[in-house]
């Protein structure tokens, strides 16, 4: 049998428990692990692009169409600036990302006040130059 001393058993556990931490933060290759960083059961939240919309479909409608699947942040039907009138397009933003997947799955393709919606994860906005307005002095 083992004669160890009980303050020698604690540090031998307070090594161990420290060199596990250790490891768990080290950074690896493209960053910190997706658990580091968001939390290690919290899912990335999405923005969804919706297209194809029909014209009269109001945003709470297309939030209660997307409630089906989860939790809506946020609905936004994207409007002309001049006329009011809807362009046909939207954004729809949801905390969780499996959710949001299968709200994508499952309104993808489908009809919707007569018009079959297209919808996928919504891309960065792409920056654009400042337009000129007015005119040029020729210098």
């Amino acid at each position: 049998m083992n004669n160890y001393n009980t303050s020698d058993l604690s540090f031998i556990q307070n090594w161990m428990t420290t060199d596990i931490l250790v490891i768990w933060f080290l950074p690896h290759q493209g960053g910190h692990p997706k658990y580091f960083n968001h939390g290690m059961f919290e899912r990335k939240r999405m923005n969804i692009y919706v297209g194809n919309i029909a014209y009269k479909l109001s945003e709470e409608e297309l939030r209660s169409a997307f409630e089906e699947f989860g939790t809506v942040d946020s609905v936004r039907c994207i409007t002309d600036r001049e006329t009011g009138r809807s362009k046909g397009f939207g954004f729809v933003e949801m905390p969780n990302s499996d959710e949001a997947s299968n709200a994508i799955d499952g309104l993808n393709g489908k009809d919707l006040l007569g018009r079959t919606l297209t919808v996928n994860e919504a891309r960065p906005r792409e920056e654009r130059s400042p337009r000129g307005g007015g005119f040029s002095k020729g210098y």
